[in-house]
């Protein structure tokens, strides 16, 4: 499920501008940024959780307890400043199919697609605008170098205006609906007040929006070698 906040100060609001600027590759470099994947049993796995767990909590009132496999941040001098999970759905059951009456794969049967080629994205949190939007697009990225073709979420309406602020094209699924969840939806605090989506993003369409972006490919080449590395130590 997309577990996904964001810190509410005038800083840091996801909103839209036309004159929103993406660090370059030397800002990047001089900000000490990079991207970075944290496994189950990493070293590190303690503080990108509670990042996510603070963040929740500080939202909505939410007790996060799961958390996906591959948790992906962006940080600036060590310090975290946005991260995301993505589990592919070959690993077993997503957390959206408890929504759902089928599984995800058959809502993409006309194209073929297969589990090992979905990730569903969940536990995002970001404190500005600007590493949240780039999580968004170095996850595309990582997601095209493992070989997935759809992203799935659980979208709040700010993900859905961010994501069409991104120019990427979202399909429907359903709606998420608290009551499929039994007892663990109280642990969402005002999290289903914000009435989440179930949808999903094709993976082409996204490369084919940042390959022709000037702004999203220099976080692609910014990126390069880090997305790279990322893709290639997934668990899958």
């Amino acid at each position: 499920m997309l577990n996904v906040s964001f810190d509410q100060s005038e800083k840091s609001t996801f909103l839209y501008s036309p004159h929103f600027h993406f660090p370059t590759r030397n800002e990047s470099e001089s900000n000490q940024l990079n991207v970075q994947l944290s496994l189950p049993l990493n070293l590190d796995r303690n503080n990108v959780e509670n990042f996510i767990w603070n963040g929740f909590d500080r939202y909505y009132g939410a007790n996060i307890k799961n958390f996906l496999p591959n948790l992906i941040s962006i940080r600036q001098k060590g310090e975290i400043q946005s991260t995301l999970g993505l589990k592919i759905a070959s690993e077993g059951p997503i957390f959206i199919e408890q929504y759902l009456k089928k599984s995800i794969e058959l809502f993409f049967q006309k194209e073929n697609v297969t589990r090992k080629q979905i990730g569903e994205v969940g536990n995002l949190f970001g404190t500005n605008k600007t590493f949240t939007r780039q999580l968004f697009i170095i996850a595309a990225l990582v997601a095209s170098k493992a070989g997935i073709s759809k992203l799935v979420f659980c979208a709040t309406p700010q993900i859905k205006m961010i994501l069409r602020n991104l120019c990427m094209s979202v399909f429907y699924i359903a709606e998420a609906d608290p009551n499929k969840l039994g007892q663990e939806s109280n642990h969402w605090g005002s999290y289903y007040d914000t009435s989440p989506e179930l949808i999903a993003i094709d993976i082409d369409q996204a490369i084919y929006l940042i390959e022709r972006s000037e702004r999203y490919s220099e976080i692609a080449y910014t990126f390069s070698s880090q997305i790279e590395d990322i893709a290639n130590n997934l668990l899958k």
